[in-house]
Protein backbone atom coordinates (compact mmCIF):
# COMPACT_ATOMS: atom_id res chain seq x y z
CA UNK A 1 0.00 0.00 0.00
CA UNK A 2 1.38 3.38 -1.01
CA UNK A 3 1.73 6.30 1.38
CA UNK A 4 -0.97 8.18 -0.53
CA UNK A 5 -3.45 5.37 0.10
CA UNK A 6 -2.52 5.25 3.80
CA UNK A 7 -2.96 9.02 4.05
CA UNK A 8 -6.41 8.94 2.41
CA UNK A 9 -7.61 5.95 4.47
CA UNK A 10 -6.43 7.60 7.72
CA UNK A 11 -8.19 10.80 6.68
CA UNK A 12 -11.36 8.78 6.02
CA UNK A 13 -11.44 6.52 9.11
CA UNK A 14 -11.40 9.30 11.72
CA UNK A 15 -14.51 11.09 10.41
CA UNK A 16 -16.15 7.75 9.60
CA UNK A 17 -16.08 6.48 13.19
CA UNK A 18 -17.00 9.90 14.58
CA UNK A 19 -20.00 10.25 12.26
CA UNK A 20 -21.00 6.63 12.88
CA UNK A 21 -21.17 7.28 16.63
CA UNK A 22 -23.19 10.48 16.13
CA UNK A 23 -25.65 8.81 13.72
CA UNK A 24 -26.09 5.77 15.99
CA UNK A 25 -26.66 8.14 18.94
CA UNK A 26 -29.32 10.11 17.04
CA UNK A 27 -31.08 6.94 15.89
CA UNK A 28 -30.85 5.54 19.43
CA UNK A 29 -32.71 8.59 20.72
CA UNK A 30 -35.55 7.71 18.36
CA UNK A 31 -35.35 4.04 19.45
CA UNK A 32 -35.39 5.11 23.11
CA UNK A 33 -38.39 7.35 22.46
CA UNK A 34 -40.30 4.33 21.11
CA UNK A 35 -39.54 2.08 24.08
CA UNK A 36 -39.25 4.59 26.95
CA UNK A 37 -42.60 3.61 28.46
CA UNK A 38 -41.46 -0.02 28.69
CA UNK A 39 -38.26 0.88 30.55
CA UNK A 40 -39.29 3.62 32.98
CA UNK A 41 -40.88 2.83 36.33
CA UNK A 42 -40.20 -0.91 36.31
CA UNK A 43 -37.29 -0.94 38.74
CA UNK A 44 -34.85 -2.23 36.12
CA UNK A 45 -31.14 -2.45 36.81
CA UNK A 46 -28.60 -0.50 34.79
CA UNK A 47 -27.29 -3.74 33.24
CA UNK A 48 -30.71 -4.61 31.74
CA UNK A 49 -31.21 -1.10 30.36
CA UNK A 50 -27.71 -1.04 28.84
CA UNK A 51 -28.27 -4.49 27.32
CA UNK A 52 -31.56 -3.32 25.82
CA UNK A 53 -29.93 -0.19 24.39
CA UNK A 54 -26.92 -2.18 23.16
CA UNK A 55 -29.08 -4.55 21.15
CA UNK A 56 -31.06 -1.53 19.96
CA UNK A 57 -27.90 0.12 18.67
CA UNK A 58 -27.07 -3.08 16.77
CA UNK A 59 -30.35 -2.73 14.87
CA UNK A 60 -29.31 0.79 13.83
CA UNK A 61 -26.14 -0.31 12.02
CA UNK A 62 -27.82 -0.95 8.63
CA UNK A 63 -29.13 2.63 8.66
CA UNK A 64 -26.06 4.32 10.08
CA UNK A 65 -23.23 2.62 8.13
CA UNK A 66 -24.19 3.95 4.66
CA UNK A 67 -24.84 7.43 6.02
CA UNK A 68 -21.52 7.49 7.89
CA UNK A 69 -19.68 6.23 4.79
CA UNK A 70 -21.21 8.92 2.58
CA UNK A 71 -20.59 11.80 4.99
CA UNK A 72 -17.05 10.68 5.85
CA UNK A 73 -16.17 10.39 2.15
CA UNK A 74 -17.54 13.87 1.43
CA UNK A 75 -15.69 15.28 4.45
CA UNK A 76 -12.41 13.59 3.45
CA UNK A 77 -12.48 14.86 -0.13
CA UNK A 78 -13.68 18.28 1.03
CA UNK A 79 -10.86 18.53 3.57
CA UNK A 80 -8.30 17.57 0.91
CA UNK A 81 -9.73 20.20 -1.45
CA UNK A 82 -9.72 22.85 1.30
CA UNK A 83 -6.07 22.14 2.14
CA UNK A 84 -5.11 22.23 -1.57
CA UNK A 85 -4.03 18.58 -1.35
CA UNK A 86 -6.15 17.65 -4.37
CA UNK A 87 -4.40 20.36 -6.41
CA UNK A 88 -1.00 19.02 -5.31
CA UNK A 89 -2.02 15.48 -6.28
CA UNK A 90 -3.30 16.64 -9.68
CA UNK A 91 -0.08 18.59 -10.30
CA UNK A 92 1.92 15.44 -9.45
CA UNK A 93 0.02 13.64 -12.23
CA UNK A 94 -2.31 11.59 -9.98
CA UNK A 95 -5.80 11.28 -11.43
CA UNK A 96 -8.95 11.87 -9.40
CA UNK A 97 -9.92 8.22 -9.98
CA UNK A 98 -6.66 7.13 -8.37
CA UNK A 99 -7.26 9.48 -5.43
CA UNK A 100 -10.78 8.10 -4.88
CA UNK A 101 -9.76 4.41 -5.22
CA UNK A 102 -8.93 3.94 -1.47
CA UNK A 103 -12.28 5.51 -0.54
CA UNK A 104 -14.12 3.22 -2.97
CA UNK A 105 -12.34 0.17 -1.54
CA UNK A 106 -13.17 1.26 2.03
CA UNK A 107 -16.81 1.77 1.03
CA UNK A 108 -16.84 -1.71 -0.52
CA UNK A 109 -15.44 -3.29 2.65
CA UNK A 110 -17.98 -1.39 4.76
CA UNK A 111 -20.83 -2.55 2.50
CA UNK A 112 -19.73 -6.20 2.89
CA UNK A 113 -19.58 -5.73 6.68
CA UNK A 114 -23.01 -4.07 6.57
CA UNK A 115 -24.38 -7.08 4.69
CA UNK A 116 -23.11 -9.47 7.35
CA UNK A 117 -24.45 -7.17 10.08
CA UNK A 118 -27.91 -7.19 8.50
CA UNK A 119 -27.78 -10.92 7.79
CA UNK A 120 -26.39 -12.18 11.10
CA UNK A 121 -26.46 -9.50 13.80
CA UNK A 122 -29.78 -7.71 13.26
CA UNK A 123 -32.04 -10.82 13.55
CA UNK A 124 -30.30 -11.80 16.78
CA UNK A 125 -30.61 -8.22 18.06
CA UNK A 126 -34.35 -8.07 17.34
CA UNK A 127 -34.82 -11.47 18.98
CA UNK A 128 -32.98 -10.27 22.10
CA UNK A 129 -34.95 -6.99 22.14
CA UNK A 130 -38.32 -8.72 21.97
CA UNK A 131 -37.24 -11.31 24.54
CA UNK A 132 -36.10 -8.54 26.88
CA UNK A 133 -39.36 -6.65 26.30
CA UNK A 134 -41.34 -9.74 27.25
CA UNK A 135 -39.11 -10.36 30.29
CA UNK A 136 -39.40 -6.74 31.37
CA UNK A 137 -43.15 -6.68 30.86
CA UNK A 138 -44.05 -9.78 32.88
CA UNK A 139 -43.19 -10.87 36.38
CA UNK A 140 -42.81 -14.53 37.37
CA UNK A 141 -46.28 -14.54 38.95
CA UNK A 142 -47.86 -13.05 35.80
CA UNK A 143 -46.20 -15.70 33.64
CA UNK A 144 -47.49 -18.48 35.92
CA UNK A 145 -50.96 -16.94 35.87
CA UNK A 146 -50.94 -16.88 32.06
CA UNK A 147 -49.88 -20.55 32.05
CA UNK A 148 -52.78 -21.46 34.33
CA UNK A 149 -55.15 -19.43 32.17
CA UNK A 150 -53.95 -21.22 29.03
CA UNK A 151 -54.49 -24.63 30.62
CA UNK A 152 -57.95 -23.49 31.68
CA UNK A 153 -58.70 -22.44 28.10
CA UNK A 154 -57.55 -25.79 26.70
CA UNK A 155 -59.85 -27.59 29.16
CA UNK A 156 -62.72 -25.36 27.98
CA UNK A 157 -63.21 -23.74 31.39
CA UNK A 158 -62.08 -20.17 30.55
CA UNK A 159 -64.45 -17.26 29.93
CA UNK A 160 -64.15 -14.99 26.87
CA UNK A 161 -62.55 -12.22 28.97
CA UNK A 162 -59.89 -14.62 30.22
CA UNK A 163 -59.23 -15.88 26.70
CA UNK A 164 -58.71 -12.30 25.50
CA UNK A 165 -55.90 -11.90 28.08
CA UNK A 166 -53.91 -14.61 26.26
CA UNK A 167 -53.60 -12.45 23.11
CA UNK A 168 -51.99 -14.56 20.32
CA UNK A 169 -52.22 -17.78 22.34
CA UNK A 170 -56.02 -17.50 22.22
CA UNK A 171 -55.81 -18.74 18.61
CA UNK A 172 -55.37 -22.23 20.09
CA UNK A 173 -58.70 -22.24 21.93
CA UNK A 174 -60.30 -24.72 19.49
CA UNK A 175 -57.66 -27.32 20.33
CA UNK A 176 -59.87 -28.34 23.24
CA UNK A 177 -62.01 -30.14 20.66
CA UNK A 178 -59.01 -32.17 19.40
CA UNK A 179 -57.77 -34.40 22.24
CA UNK A 180 -54.80 -35.67 20.23
CA UNK A 181 -53.42 -32.11 19.99
CA UNK A 182 -53.96 -31.06 23.61
CA UNK A 183 -50.67 -32.55 24.86
CA UNK A 184 -48.69 -30.72 22.17
CA UNK A 185 -50.42 -27.42 22.98
CA UNK A 186 -49.83 -27.57 26.74
CA UNK A 187 -46.29 -28.98 26.68
CA UNK A 188 -44.64 -25.54 26.44
CA UNK A 189 -46.75 -24.16 29.29
CA UNK A 190 -45.94 -27.13 31.54
CA UNK A 191 -42.25 -26.61 30.75
CA UNK A 192 -42.51 -22.91 31.60
CA UNK A 193 -44.24 -23.75 34.86
CA UNK A 194 -41.55 -26.23 35.87
CA UNK A 195 -38.74 -23.84 34.87
CA UNK A 196 -40.23 -21.01 36.92
CA UNK A 197 -40.72 -23.28 39.93
CA UNK A 198 -37.02 -24.26 39.82
CA UNK A 199 -35.91 -20.60 40.03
Amino acid sequence: MKKLDQFIIKSFLGPFFGILMVVVFILMLQFLWLYIDELVGKGLGLRIILEFLGWGSATMLPLSLPLATLLASVMTVGQMAENNELIAMKSAGISLTRVLTPLIICAGIISVLAFFAVNNLVPVAYNKIFTLRDDIGKTKEEALQLGELFLKMIKGEASDEEIDQLEEASALKDIAHMPARVKCAVLGWHTLKEALKDQ
